[in-house]
């Protein structure tokens, strides 16, 4: 029964977490997945999931639209830029690319 419920009524919840979370509706939001062509900010693959609402943790801005693997990347690195660069030449060190830095 309550499986039944929550198909029936998701579209609705949907519309109000989108609108309370992010300040954003349903429409805003197709918008902006058909703007990046229905592809991730960072990484650029097709979503095949639905996307994650990047947004600024700091300041509640939103940004883009994340898969969930690029969401956890800059979560895990809480938005920490110098974490990032260190990472990128963590990889660029361990993969044989030339880095001026490393």
């Amino acid at each position: 029964m309550s499986r039944d419920w929550s198909r029936r009524n998701q579209p609705k919840w949907r519309t109000v977490y989108l609108k309370y979370t992010y300040g954003i509706t349903e429409k805003e939001f197709k918008d902006i997945r058909e703007a990046q062509n229905d592809c991730c900010a960072i990484c650029l693959e097709p979503f095949t999931k639905t996307p994650h609402i990047d947004h600024d943790h700091a300041t509640g801005k939103n940004r883009q639209l994340l898969c969930r693997f690029c969401n956890l990347v800059l979560g895990n690195a809480k938005d920490r830029i110098e974490v990032l660069e260190r990472a990128i030449n963590y990889l660029k060190r361990h993969s044989g690319v030339k880095n001026e830095e490393a």
